[in-house]
């Protein structure tokens, strides 16, 4: 298969209502490029895992699973040239939406260990959003456990910042 067939499937299955993680992972093993562009001129993978991860958030036994296939795929991406300092913000802010547990810090936590940009101000737009999703969910009104978990995320990004 050529580099630009691979690209091609690697990108429909990123695009999938349902991305099939293993199917990923093997276009990537093969060579297909992790720096794609999708049709809104972002990352080819900004929603794969929010959408994998809002599949199976419901589901005790899947979520653990996806969760570490997910952190799987992600250091396979960096192995194989995913642009992390390009890419990783916007890829780790997908997760705020994901599962609203201990899961999401888990996934933060995961992609705070690399570098994700050489500018420390680059971080601040992740802060905006997990403000704004704590906001959101009116969390100091109704649900401290999801405050202090967002609370928590935001100081792990914030000690990144530093």
């Amino acid at each position: 298969m050529t580099k630009i067939e691979l690209n091609e499937k690697l990108a429909l299955a990123c695009d999938k209502a349902t991305p099939d993680l293993d199917e990923i992972k093997e276009l990537i093993v093969a060579g297909a490029d992790t720096n794609q562009l999708n049709k809104y001129g972002g990352n080819i993978f900004d929603d794969v895992f929010l959408e994998v991860l809002c599949a199976v958030r419901d589901d005790a036994k899947l979520l653990p699973k996806a969760v570490e296939k997910i952190k799987e795929i992600i250091a396979l991406m960096i192995d194989n040239g995913f642009d992390i300092k390009r890419f990783g913000i916007s890829t780790m802010s997908q997760f705020k939406f994901a599962t609203y547990d201990l899961f999401t810090f888990d996934l933060y936590r995961f992609m705070l260990q690399y570098d994700l940009a050489d500018d420390p101000k680059a971080y601040e737009e992740t802060l905006e959003g997990v403000g704004g999703e704590e906001s959101y969910q009116r969390c100091c009104e109704h649900d401290h456990d999801l405050e202090n978990l967002f609370y928590a995320i935001y100081e792990m990004v914030e000690a990144k910042m530093e």
